[in-house]
């Protein structure tokens, strides 16, 4: 009988229940350090593996192009106010998710840079297409 192996490449939280079900078993994870609580921080980094290496997976809201001032701030205020709340922390902890509430220009500033980076790795491997 042979050795079946898949290999995955998904977030940490989409990976928990799949490692409590027995289904997988996380070989690494690309943050800096280990993340989380309970099981997710016994999952081991690339770095501790000697492989010199991370990712940040990154979440963020978007709306429409035009979206209105009024609605702008009333997704901002509320999604601040509940980056603050004990639930969202405890739901960060279990996941390894990192606290990094963002306002809309600071996201902006943020996709910029990804964009950018992305951009150079593009090229970098000869990949970039540049947009008509």
């Amino acid at each position: 009988m042979g050795v079946h192996v898949d290999v995955a490449s998904i977030g940490i939280s989409d990976s928990v229940g799949l490692v409590e079900s027995g289904d997988i078993r996380v070989l690494a994870i690309t943050a800096e350090k280990r993340v989380g609580s309970g099981l997710v921080a016994e999952m081991p980094t690339c770095v501790e593996q000697g492989i010199d290496m991370t990712f940040v997976n990154w979440r963020g809201l978007f709306g429409p192009k035009d979206m209105p001032e009024y609605a702008l701030r009333f997704w901002e205020d509320i999604l601040a106010d509940m980056s603050e709340t004990p639930e969202w922390k405890d739901a960060c902890e279990g996941f390894g998710w990192e606290i990094a509430y963002q306002d809309h220009e600071e996201f902006e500033a943020f996709l910029e840079s990804v964009n950018q980076e992305y951009a150079a790795l593009l090229d970098q491997i000869g990949m970039l297409r540049v947009r008509p």
